[in-house]
């Protein structure tokens, strides 16, 4: 019996390995951050990928995100603006940086730790410097805006074209 069991979790191991390529997020769904909402940073985001509408597997988060609030002009500030105040260091604003990103953010203080499967991912377009990996400050979000909530935060995604569940906003 236990010969069976290994050679059943051994097939299961292999199985992984030839499907599945790299890791990534669904989209679930929208929820408006009033000015004043508190995020944070996830940690240990980098590599977090989505599949497109036509199958292929992208990670530009500020794209995904400006794909997924187009219909929500009153709370999708322009693409060069960032929607974080607060900073690593401080509580005082950081310099932002010239380019906006799609950040994964999170609304409870992960106290530097990288997210457990019961929190609830969101995508919002802050700047680079406020979505650094060594961001753990509490921020604050400068004006209303819309942030794009995840599901199957960093799954499995299939190798295979024809695999794939299409994780654009739909």
């Amino acid at each position: 019996m236990k010969t069976y069991v290994k050679f059943g979790v051994l097939l299961a191991v292999i199985w992984l390995s030839i499907t599945s390529i790299t890791v990534g997020s669904e989209f679930d769904g929208t929820l408006t951050f009033n000015q004043g909402t508190y995020f944070w940073n996830v940690i240990n985001s980098s590599g977090d990928q989505y599949v497109t509408e036509s199958g292929s597997i992208d990670d530009n988060w500020i794209k995904f995100w400006a794909g997924c609030v187009k219909n929500n002009p009153d709370h999708r500030p322009p693409l060069d603006s960032c929607a974080a105040k607060g900073s690593a260091k401080s509580n005082h604003d950081t310099t932002c940086s010239g380019s906006i990103i799609g950040g994964h953010v999170m609304r409870r203080d992960p106290n530097g730790l990288a997210p457990n499967s019961n929190d609830t991912i969101y995508i919002l377009p802050i700047c680079g410097n406020h979505n650094h990996y060594r961001n753990y400050a509490q921020m604050t979000v400068v004006r209303d805006v819309t942030a794009v909530r995840l599901k199957n935060y960093k799954r499995s995604i299939p190798s295979n074209k024809d695999d794939r569940i299409i994780g654009a906003c739909h």
